[in-house]
């Protein structure tokens, strides 16, 4: 090892340029002081007592608690294995669900097609004679198959002591819906109990509720992503942000429609309009629609409502309807921005600590996994590297205090030779007095 003498620091910009050579622009190519430290995380990935500390830093509302350099190192270390666990597991796993679901779906409607029956005249389905039925049935026992293994996969947590502890969330409900339905649907498709317009209607309908649910479940997998998880947590962050806002809006929407039901029952009673020409605000249903359409901003609004036959409501049906339109349209709505816009600039300032936190819920929630094996009894202490930026910062005080120092000392050897100057001058003056005299 080579040893030179230099007037630079080793934390200095200085250093790394003329002794090192290195360029300060080019980051890529650039060394950085750090401080080597060595964390005991035995405790943390083997013991009971390391779950439980890791879980109570998940249900804290304390997100300082994910700025905390040790911490960020622990969950990242453990991250990046649960992480790498399941895009090979559980990822491909719901790729193929997706893909299979949907090929189902497509199957089962190709398997019968829509006839009139010739003696009722109802609509009836008729079976498709070709090879449907039976890629349908395959398709729909892999689809079936898929959802045990989501099933295994609650089971298995709810077994695991510490992801026990954190399954009760979002995607748990989410999870457990899907499973449900879906099993639903298989054994539909299955035991061909959809032959019928009715059972034909009705799993239509639950297949369409399970299609957003799959889909939804893919914001799952994306929070693996470091960019996309922040957002993902704002998306849920504000439905939980505005739930007292809804309760609101809910109470003025039935306000609304309550008195525009009322005048709509005064205009057939009272204006001689035929039945065919109602307004839709007559019924409570029609009168319900009515405002939720004025709230999103279909205003429907106009003579041909308000002023139908003698036209006797037409005056209070206008005041309730710009009563409405503030209220709803320039009020509320825009109360509602404001709300998510608070919710969004609140949670992206914390982005950072959001994403450790998401990384925490990944490795409680999927610990039943064990992607460390056998060799985490292997692992004692955890060295890891930390950028030097305190002692930086500490030694850029003292250089700013050595040149204050510097500074000073320039002032008072100014303030001296000026006051040398004025004593030479004074003793000049008293010499030439004496001279004189």
């Amino acid at each position: 090892m080579k040893i030179n003498d230099s007037t630079t620091s080793y934390v200095d910009e200085a250093y790394f340029k003329g002794e090192m050579d290195e360029d300060p622009e080019e980051l890529s190519y650039k060394s950085f002081p750090v401080k080597v430290v060595g964390l005991d995380i035995d405790w943390i990935i083997n013991d009971e007592a390391g779950s439980k500390f890791l879980n109570s830093i998940l249900k804290s509302e304390n997100l300082d608690l994910y700025s905390i350099p040790t911490i960020q190192i622990i969950i990242e270390y453990l991250y990046l294995k649960y992480k790498k666990r399941i895009l090979w597991y559980k990822l491909p796993v719901y790729v193929a669900q997706l893909f299979v679901y949907f090929t189902t779906i497509y199957l089962d409607e190709s398997k019968f097609t829509t006839q009139t029956d010739e003696l009722s005249g109802k609509l009836i389905l008729a079976p498709v004679v070709d090879h449907s039925f039976f890629l349908s049935n395959i398709f729909t026992l892999a689809n079936l198959g898929l959802t045990m293994f989501s099933l295994f996969t609650i089971v298995m947590q709810a077994k695991d002591k510490a992801g026990r502890e954190s399954l009760l969330n979002k995607w748990f409900y989410i999870e457990v819906a899907f499973i449900l339905m879906n099993t639903y649907v298989s054994i539909g498709i299955l035991g061909q109990f959809t032959t019928n317009t009715e059972g034909n209607q009705a799993q239509r309908e639950v297949e369409a509720l399970l299609a957003l649910l799959i889909w939804t479940k893919a914001l799952y997998f994306m929070q693996l992503i470091d960019e996309v998880a922040p957002l993902v947590h704002i998306i849920f962050k504000v439905f939980y942000d505005i739930r007292y806002f809804l309760v609101t809006l809910v109470i003025a929407l039935f306000a609304f429609a309550n008195s525009f039901y009322l005048l709509g029952k005064n205009q057939i009673q009272y204006d001689s309009i035929e039945e065919d020409n109602y307004p839709i605000y007559t019924t409570v249903i029609g009168s319900i629609e009515y405002v939720f359409m004025m709230a999103l901003g279909e205003i429907f609004a106009d003579d041909d409502n308000f002023a139908k036959g003698s036209s006797s409501q037409e005056l209070i049906l206008w005041i309730i309807f710009l009563l409405a339109t503030f209220t709803l349209i320039i009020h509320l709505m825009n109360m509602l921005i404001a709300i998510m816009g608070e919710t969004f600039s609140k949670n992206n300032e914390v982005a950072d600590e959001n994403r450790e936190r998401e990384h925490l819920k990944f490795i409680m929630e999927n610990q039943w996994m064990n992607p460390l094996g056998d060799s985490k009894s292997k692992i004692n202490y955890l060295v890891t590297a930390f950028l030097n930026e305190e002692e930086e910062e500490d030694i850029e005080i003292l250089m700013d205090l050595q040149d204050d120092i510097t500074e000073m000392k320039y002032q008072q050897s100014q303030e001296l030779d000026s006051i040398l100057t004025e004593i030479k001058k004074i003793k000049s003056k008293v010499a030439n007095l004496q001279v004189n005299n």
